[in-house]
């Protein structure tokens, strides 16, 4: 049996352990804990030039693990370019056929529109748990475990503008 609603799935298998089953149930209690803490943010304005997803990181973040948008992607970029993990994946995106040097290359430059490659490297150089709204209600969650992650940082995806805003408590 299969069950969708709000962007959160539940796979029922008739052979499914009941510690199976209660393992995806607490994900999927995590994944509307997460939704919910979403709606009760409040979106907060970047600016739409290239830098917005570095920009709303560091909104997000409150300035760390850098400052500036600039800071940010360079040293985003020196981290892809001591990892060869997320490679595999630039090889068979055909939307990237430049290869790594091409894709790092251009990346370094201003106003370029960061991607779930850079979006990830972020996440890993903070230790940071990085989750992000999308417009059609579902949840992406990048990073380490709620428990070992230093902090997390509240996203907003418009894909429509491909635009990333910062997510602020209301508090």
């Amino acid at each position: 049996m299969k069950t969708t609603a709000n962007g959160v799935e539940l796979v029922i298998d008739a052979d499914m352990s009941r510690a199976s089953l209660l393992a995806e149930l607490g994900d999927i209690a995590k994944t509307a804990s997460l939704y919910m803490a979403c709606q009760d943010m409040t979106e907060v304005h970047v600016p739409a030039d290239g830098n917005c997803q570095f920009n709303a990181f560091i909104l997000a973040s409150e300035g760390e693990p850098c400052a500036t948008a600039d800071a940010l992607r360079a040293a985003v970029v020196c981290h892809l370019e001591t990892s060869d993990e997320w490679t595999l994946f630039l090889e068979l995106d055909g939307t990237l056929e430049e290869g790594k040097a091409a894709y790092l290359e251009n990346m370094r430059r201003r106003r370029v529109w960061g991607d779930n490659f850079t979006l990830q490297a972020m996440s890993e150089l903070g230790n940071t748990r990085v989750v992000v709204r999308h417009l059609n209600g579902t949840i992406t969650v990048l990073g380490p475990d709620e428990s070992a992650a230093s902090a997390t940082v509240f996203l907003k995806f418009d894909s429509q503008r491909k635009h990333y805003s910062a997510l602020s408590s209301l508090d």
